[in-house]
C-alpha cells in the first residue's frame, strides 16, 4: 500500500512546529506497513545553519527548493504575491509530475486545499483515489468570496473530503450534499500522561494562560479587555500570553497600566517549558474569532486544566455541560469575563473522564484506521 501526502507545511528539522501534527499521522501509517511519500517544499530561507531531516518515521520526503516567503506573509490582493503564489504552484506541480510518473500510488492526500489541493488538477494524476484534508485555514479564511468557488472546485476534484473538525464536517454535509465528507482528527498526546490539575480553591490568585500567534484571529485583545474589567472590579486575575505576531504593539497598548497582572511571555517552543506554564495556570483561555480545532485545547486537557473558550471549531460540543470548561459567544468580552468569574467562584470544573473521552474522539489513531480502510478497500469510485 502506497500513499502520497501533499503538504506545504511539513517539518524541516527537529523542533520545527509547522505541520508537526502530520508527523503523528505519518508515523501511524508507516507502523501499519504503509509506504508513505511526502511531497513538500524545501524552504531555503529557513534551512540555514540547521540539520534538515530526510525522514522522521521511515517516510520518504521529496522536497522541491523554494526561496520565496511563506503564504502567511502574502496578501491575496498584491499582484507580486499572486504571481509568486502561481509560480510556487507551477513549480510544485512539476515536481509532483516527476513523482507520479515514477511511482504508482493507492491514495493521494492533499493536506490543506490551498495550495496542496490545487495539485489535484495535475493531468498526470490518473486512476488514483484522492482527497482533500480541509483544515482550519482553508475553511475559515478561504471559504468566502472570492475564494469560495475555488475551494469548492478543489473539493470536487477528489473522491473524499476530510476535516479535523466535526463542526466543519456537519456544515459541509448540509451545504454541499454532493461531497463525500468525513471526520479525520489529527490530535495526539504531547506528554506521556495527564498532569495533576491545580483547581481554584481561593480568590487570591486566578492564573490564566493563552498560547498562540499574536494575530487578530486569536482574539487576545478581547481576553485582555475581559481581564481588565475583572481587575477593575477587584477580582485578582493574572493573565499570560505565550506567542509572537504582528499584533504585539497593539496588545502592549491594551496591557498598559495592567502590567502587574497581564503579561506577554513571548514565543516558547520548548514543550517542557510550555507544560510548566500550563501546570502553573488554573485555566487556558482560547478567545479566538475563528478556529478549526485548536491543538492547545488538547494540550490543556493533557495538563488537567479546564478551558475557557469562544464558540469556535468544536468548542461548544467539547465543552458542553461545563465538564471541561466554559464556552461563550465569539467576540463577547462580557461573556469571557463572566466565564473567568465563574472559574474564580469554583463553578467551572475539570472532568478527567470527559477529557479521556475527548482524546479518544479526536485521536489521530482514528484517522490512521480510516485511511487504512480506504487503502484496503477503495470502495468509492476513483475519479
Amino acid at each position: 500500500m502506497k500513499l502520497l501526502l501533499l503538504t506545504h507545511n511539513y517539518p524541516l528539522f527537529y523542533g520545527d512546529m509547522r505541520g508537526k501534527f502530520l508527523l503523528s499521522l505519518v508515523k501511524g501509517l508507516v507502523e501499519q506497513g504503509v509506504d508513505v511519500v511526502v511531497s513538500t517544499p524545501f524552504w531555503i530561507s529557513e534551512a540555514a545553519n540547521r540539520e534538515c531531516i530526510d525522514s522522521f518515521s521511515g517516510e520518504t520526503i521529496i522536497r522541491f527548493p523554494w526561496a520565496g516567503n511563506r503564504f502567511q506573509s502574502m496578501s491575496p490582493v498584491n499582484p507580486v504575491h499572486i504571481l509568486s503564489f502561481l509560480k510556487f504552484c507551477k513549480t510544485w506541480s512539476q515536481s509532483l509530475s516527476t513523482i507520479v510518473k515514477k511511482e504508482k500510488f493507492d491514495l493521494i492526500i492533499a493536506a490543506w486545499a490551498i495550495p496542496a489541493g490545487i495539485l489535484l488538477y495535475n493531468k498526470n494524476i490518473k486512476g488514483v483515489f484522492k482527497g482533500v484534508w480541509l483544515l482550519g485555514t482553508d475553511y475559515h479564511r478561504f471559504m468566502k468570496y472570492p475564494f469560495k468557488p475555488i475551494i469548492i472546485n478543489i473539493l470536487k476534484k477528489g473522491n473524499q473530503v476530510w476535516s479535523n473538525s466535526k463542526r466543519v464536517v456537519s456544515e459541509l454535509q448540509t451545504t454541499r450534499p454532493g461531497l463525500n465528507v468525513f471526520f479525520m482528527p489529527d490530535k495526539t498526546k504531547k506528554w506521556e500522561q495527564f498532569q495533576s490539575s491545580s483547581p481554584v480553591n481561593d480568590k487570591k490568585n486566578i492564573r490564566l494562560l493563552s498560547i498562540g500567534r499574536l494575530e487578530n484571529v486569536k482574539g487576545f485583545d478581547m481576553a485582555i479587555k475581559a481581564c481588565r474589567s475583572l481587575i477593575d472590579k477587584g477580582i485578582p486575575v493574572e493573565y499570560e500570553i505565550i506567542g509572537e505576531g504582528s499584533r504585539r504593539s497593539e496588545l502592549e497598548s491594551l496591557i498598559s497600566g495592567y502590567g502587574q497582572h497581564i503579561k506577554l511571555a513571548g514565543k516558547i517552543e520548548d514543550d517542557d517549558i510550555l507544560l510548566e506554564y500550563l501546570q502553573r495556570c488554573h485555566a487556558l483561555v482560547i478567545p479566538s474569532r475563528y478556529e478549526g480545532m485548536p491543538s492547545v485545547f488538547f494540550e490543556a486537557l493533557e495538563a488537567g486544566k479546564p478551558v475557557i473558550a469562544t464558540d469556535v471549531g468544536d468548542m461548544k460540543v467539547c465543552l458542553r455541560g461545563n465538564s471541561t470548561g466554559k464556552v461563550t459567544a465569539v467576540e463577547d468580552i462580557d461573556g469571557l469575563a463572566e466565564s473567568i468569574h465563574m472559574l474564580a467562584e469554583g463553578k467551572v470544573h475539570f472532568d478527567q473522564q470527559r477529557a479521556d473521552e475527548l482524546f479518544a474522539e479526536y485521536s489521530v489513531d482514528r484517522s490512521v484506521d480510516l485511511l487504512l480502510s480506504i487503502l484496503k478497500n477503495k470502495k468509492t469510485e476513483i475519479l
